[in-house]
């Protein structure tokens, strides 16, 4: 029997074991014997699937979780939601597909498949969120956590390609789609409900295309800059540390329900949830910081040393990452400020990343990365104290935060400066 659990910590155990799932196929590929140019294969399925499909599934779900509250029938906002993600997921698969000659990706109609239904099985976990119901999550979580990583690596150890284990990816996204239909409840279409909830989305999702695309152009970048065997160790190196990228939005994304309903409650709740936070998330940042240098050699391979000075980098996001103005804006409906930021960080990160990558090589894209979203963060928390009136005390640790910063910016000093 599995203990009762909190909504948030339901959410956050879900998106420890998909990502861990993820991230043990990696290590398997590499372990079995791909070479880099297999894992490059499968990384770029990934990547490319994931820039068509990020920005507006994110949204999608933001738009479902800060209406939850809203007055709509649950029933309701799950089947119109469902319906909207999949009407965007077949005018994204169909521009994937005729896309693909000027991207050049392989296994196109594979990925514009994927992008199709993969997008679908999202709703899964939000539905189990908005219905309260965290042991069921848990239970799909481990089950579809286990299936991402034996299917595909069963099926490359038996026939020694890449692209047969993603079919394996595909037919998992299959099984999802069918516990989806075993849970919907299958409501009468409403196209005012319907547009309703894609007008409210599409600033959240262009935010989020913005914001969150310095990923898919830090992508973009090294495949200009480097040959196809350093993207792979890149991508490795650019996995940014899971459990500051999960824990914290697994919890804004859970607070936007509470700020929305609760209001200077809700933001309390907010800012001790967050100083919980980062008295386990900066020690572990900092333990690994300090073991990253072996830790990927002895994961990986010695072929992917020079993936570490990237992870070691990004590890810093964990400073503007435990920071949440962006929960306030989304929740009291001021999403268009968050474009302004988005946009601001990504012409930051283009211009930084391009100039730094030249001067330190692979290092410099993510220090550009990180100085963008530095700027992200600041512009958003103005906008929360010029708009609200709500002031950066209310909703951050401020003296914890900055203590844990300088501690972690001095050992990463020491690292490569000092020793």
């Amino acid at each position: 029997m599995i203990p009762k659990i909190s909504d948030l910590a339901g959410l956050q155990l879900f998106q420890i074991m998909r990502f861990a799932g993820n991230f043990m196929l990696a290590i398997l590929l590499v372990k079995l014997g791909a070479d880099t140019h297999q894992v490059a294969e499968f990384e770029c399925f990934i990547w490319i699937t994931g820039l068509v499909t990020f920005a507006w599934v994110g949204g999608t779900i933001n738009t479902l979780l800060s209406n939850a509250n809203a007055g709509i029938e649950q029933s309701k906002l799950l089947h119109h939601i469902q319906l909207l993600m999949l009407l965007q997921g077949a005018f994204f698969a169909v521009l994937l597909f005729f896309l693909a000659p000027y991207i050049h990706t392989k296994n196109v109609l594979l990925a514009s498949i994927y992008v199709l239904l993969n997008p679908v099985t999202f709703v899964n976990e939000y539905s189990f969120l908005v219905r309260k119901q965290s042991a069921r999550l848990l239970v799909y979580g481990m089950a579809t956590s286990l299936l991402t990583l034996i299917v595909p690596t069963v099926l490359f150890v038996v026939f020694g390609s890449v692209t047969v284990a993603l079919y394996g990816l595909l037919g998992i996204t299959g099984i999802k789609i069918i516990i989806a239909l075993f849970y919907s409840v299958w409501e009468k279409t409403d196209s005012n409900v319907l547009s309703s909830l894609f007008f409210i989305s599409i600033p959240i999702t262009a935010t989020l295309f913005i914001s969150s695309g310095a990923e898919y152009v830090d992508g973009w970048l090294v495949k200009h800059f480097f040959d196809e065997g350093t993207f792979a160790i890149y991508r490795y190196g650019a996995r940014e540390l899971p459990l500051q990228l999960i824990l914290a939005n697994t919890l804004s994304s859970a607070m936007m329900l509470e700020v929305s309903k609760n209001g200077g409650e809700g933001i309390a709740m907010l800012k001790k949830k967050s100083l919980k936070l980062m008295h386990f998330l900066f020690p572990f940042s900092l333990v690994m910081l300090l073991c990253s240098s072996w830790l990927f050699v002895a994961v990986f391979d010695k072929d992917y040393a020079d993936s570490v000075v990237v992870f070691d980098v990004l590890l810093l996001l964990i400073i503007p990452r435990l920071v949440f103005p962006q929960t306030i804006l989304t929740a009291n409906g001021l999403n268009t400020y968050q474009v302004f930021a988005a946009s601001g960080e990504l012409v930051l990160n283009i211009i930084l990343s391009t100039l730094l990558v030249s001067k330190i090589g692979l290092a410099g894209i993510a220090v550009g990365t990180v100085l963008a979203f530095l700027f992200d963060k600041a512009f958003q928390v103005y906008i929360v104290r010029r708009k609200l009136g709500i002031r950066f005390s209310e909703y951050a640790a401020i003296p914890e935060w900055l203590g844990y910063s300088v501690v972690l910016l001095a050992v990463f000093a020491l690292k490569y400066f000092v020793v």
